[in-house]
Parts: C-alpha cells; structure tokens; sequence
C-alpha cells in the first residue's frame, strides 16, 4: 500500500477526519499516529510531548521513525510543524523517501480552529495570531516535505459543511485501487 503523510494543526480535526474516511472505505486503512509512539518511547502521555526538552524529542522522534518505518502501509497522523515550548520544529526525515506516496493537510480557518480549541481541556494556544502562524507554518512543512520526498500534495478544508471525511476518503480509495490493481506505488499523477 505504502504511506500517506497527513498533518494539519491541532484543532483542524485531523484525527476526527482521519478515523471518519478510514470508515468510508472497503479496505482497511492503518492509522499510525507518531505522537502515541513518541509518548511510549518517553514514558509520557501525548500532551506532555511539547515540555520534553529538544534532545529527548529528538531522540524518541528518531525511534518513532524506526518504528514508522518498519510501518508499510496506512495513514500517519502526524504534523507538518510542531509547536513546542522552545520553538517550531519540522519533523521531516529523509528516510521518508520512497516510502511516502502522498502528503495531505487538513486545514480549517483561524477562527474555526481557535473555536474547536476552546472546547476541549487540552493545554493549546488560543492566541488568534499563534494559531494563524502555525496554520502558515503547517502548510509551509508540508510544502517543503511534499517537496524533498517528491510526492503529490493535497490541501482538504475541514469546516463545518466542507464533508472532508468524503474527500479524504476518496483519497484512501483511489491510493488503495491503485495499488491493489496496479500492483505499483504510482499516484495522483
């Protein structure tokens, strides 16, 4: 199958969206969420990633791209630009290379984000220019990524109304079609 690289800013509902077209497809389609396995390999919970010190995340990223890469096929939930309290950081790895078919973002508006992030607990800027500088930031990694691993990139909005389920679905359909009739990993060309 191989992988489709999927980001999008906390609070754009990517892993909500994710897990809906996952549902819309006769096949199954793996979900593979690095900052579960990065939490694992620190011994914290996924909320805590953002206070670990640089080194630590680097070092449990390194492992997590090990483990993602022994992975051959699903979706990644993951994130294009991560915000943590020293700063950005791009967590693109040339080992990507060849194994990455596709990058997709899920993207909703400034507002939209902050108004889905004011309604969960969870510890997330809710300063409307941080939000508008990491959705630009999430688009500009996801550019760079798409470009460094030579894969197609697709933008899906995700406000409400927009049906993003359905064209991330469509997405998993024509990736998984292809690769189980063609028997190539040749897409969205």
């Amino acid at each position: 199958m191989g992988v489709i690289e999927l980001g999008g800013v906390h609070g754009v509902g990517k892993s909500t969206t994710i897990e809906a077209a996952s549902r819309l497809v006769d096949r199954p389609v793996p979900i593979l969420k690095g900052s579960v396995i990065m939490a694992r390999i620190l011994g914290v919970s996924t909320e805590d990633l953002p206070t670990e010190s640089p080194e630590r995340r680097q070092w449990a990223r390194e492992l997590m791209f090990k483990e993602l890469d022994e992975a051959r096929n699903g979706v990644r939930d993951s994130h294009f630009s991560v915000y943590t309290d020293s700063g950005y950081e791009f967590p693109f790895t040339p080992t990507d290379i060849g194994l990455v078919n596709a990058a997709v973002v899920i993207e909703a508006s400034k507002e939209t984000v902050l108004a889905r992030r004011q309604r969960i607990e969870r510890d997330r800027p809710k300063d409307i220019a941080q939000i508008e500088e990491q959705l630009y930031l999430e688009r500009q990694g996801a550019e760079e990524a798409a470009r460094k691993l030579a894969v197609p990139l697709f933008y899906i909005r995700n406000e409400d109304g927009d049906n993003a389920p359905m064209h991330l679905a469509e997405i998993f359909k024509e990736y998984l079609d292809k690769i189980i009739l063609s028997g190539r990993i040749k897409l969205w060309q």
